[in-house]
């Protein structure tokens, strides 16, 4: 159910991430750039840190020190296809003082020519205007959000003051790749959850492809040798529950009538490639309660990590520094009790199996299916912003918004819930019960 976002975000260049006024000690900026290779922007960008703001001696960053376009990741190769996102690069900046970084690149009608040029940013995230010189680079203005600062963004014509100089010895093409990972973990009463990552709701007893038990003392890992080719629109359900030891499994996320709808809670992902000699695409991240739900679930950064989020549909990104452990989403709120979640009519799975949920304002019109399924779907002629107005209405969009952190509800408020973040970053879903009584 989740729909489609966009990662290819504004040509939003440098954000640094700290509450006004207070000193940046071990935060992150990031740097975004334009499509490179065209104007007087070569393909490919080499980044060094500056021990002062002459230059004069240099370090090539070993994550981002080599900056190209992130290649493209069509259908046919399991990617979301459409054009590839913009290119970011993170960085950490000084406790006091200045930090200086250069680009290099290849001038593009002279390949025997290299240019380069500087920026410096000190600890309460201003520019040194003196001494950068890459030119454009221009503040964005006063932050309008809690840890969140001004964002510096270069002029395509960044170079257009270099002359040629001679690139730093032993300049690398290749990047260190970081060892990412996901993690679920099992905070239900539940001895045992079945965590299914396909969609099939056919593991009866958590066997089979796709199916991972998961116990409160041993958690699911995606490890970083799993996710080197990247991981796509990923999505992690809770299709099983057994309550103690070899007790029998109660299957829960979809209805066992002829008309079954999902309503599992859904823990979404994409992760792109990596690839060592072209920058790494960005990492979506969600919970999505479009479905409905049957669990409760939290997410958390395993260490310090940036993501871009929305105030709005459509709205301009602005980018959040969530430290590790930080609860970047939560469903549901604590002390919720189910009868404030769940509209009267729609607990799931309607049938009955013994199992608890709720149904969504959609899956409950397709379920019964309503002649206004289309309205509540954001479906055939609502699949809009514009279009699709009834789902705010509903009960159940209103008690999600209300006794939720940033999670999903319905197609066109995914900006509430979608984190587009550092490429490096690893992350813990921690499924949980709805509320103290199961």
């Amino acid at each position: 159910m989740q729909r489609s976002v966009p990662v290819a975000l504004m040509f939003l260049v440098c954000s640094l991430f700290f509450s006004p006024g207070a000193a940046l000690a071990d935060t992150k900026a990031v740097l975004g750039f334009p499509t490179l290779g065209t104007g007087n922007l070569a393909s490919d960008l080499y980044l060094y840190s500056c021990k002062t703001s002459s230059c004069a001696s240099v370090t090539q960053l070993a994550d981002y020190g080599h900056i190209t376009n992130v290649p493209r990741w069509p259908k046919g190769n399991g990617g979301p296809g459409g054009p590839a996102p913009q290119a970011w690069a993170f960085l950490t900046i000084p406790e006091q003082g200045y930090q200086y970084y250069q680009f290099w690149q290849q001038n593009p009608s002279n390949s025997s020519c290299w240019q380069s040029c500087i920026l410096g940013i000190n600890a309460q995230g201003e520019l040194d205007n003196k001494n950068t010189t890459c030119l454009g680079t221009v503040t964005s203005g006063t932050p309008t959000h809690t840890n969140e600062v001004p964002e510096f963004s270069f002029g395509a014509a960044m170079f257009g003051n270099a002359t040629c100089g001679t690139a730093p010895a032993k300049m690398s093409a290749n990047n260190i790749l970081p060892a990412r990972s996901l993690t679920f973990v099992n905070g239900t009463s539940a001895k045992t959850v079945c965590l299914q990552t396909d969609s099939s709701f056919n593991h009866p007893q958590c066997t089979g492809a796709g199916a991972n038990p998961i116990t409160a003392q041993t958690p699911y890992t995606i490890s970083s040798s799993d996710l080197t080719n990247g991981s796509n629109s990923g999505v992690g359900q809770v299709s099983g529950i057994q309550a103690k030891d070899n007790g029998d499994w109660i299957n829960t996320g979809r209805g066992v009538s002829a008309n079954a709808q999902v309503y599992a809670t859904n823990l979404e992902w994409t992760l792109w490639p990596q690839h060592t000699q072209s920058t790494m695409g960005p990492t979506t991240i969600d919970i999505s309660l479009v479905n409905g739900f049957n669990v409760g679930a939290t997410l958390t950064p395993d260490r310090d990590c940036v993501c871009s989020v929305a105030d709005k549909e459509g709205g301009t990104p602005h980018f959040v520094l969530y430290k590790a452990g930080t609860t970047m989403a939560a469903f549901p709120a604590p002390q919720t009790v189910f009868s404030n979640l769940c509209p009267q009519g729609s607990g799931a799975p309607i049938s009955g199996n013994g199992d608890s949920g709720c149904y969504s304002s959609c899956s409950k019109a397709r379920y019964y299916q309503n002649a206004n399924q289309d309205q509540l779907c954001c479906s055939g002629a609502y699949n809009t912003a514009k279009t699709c107005t009834d789902p705010p209405t509903q009960p159940y969009v209103l008690n999600v918004d209300n006794y939720s952190t940033r999670v999903y509800s319905w197609a066109f408020n995914d900006w509430r819930g979608t984190f587009t973040c550092d490429p490096t970053a690893s992350f813990t879903f921690t499924i949980t019960d709805i509320d103290e009584a199961l």
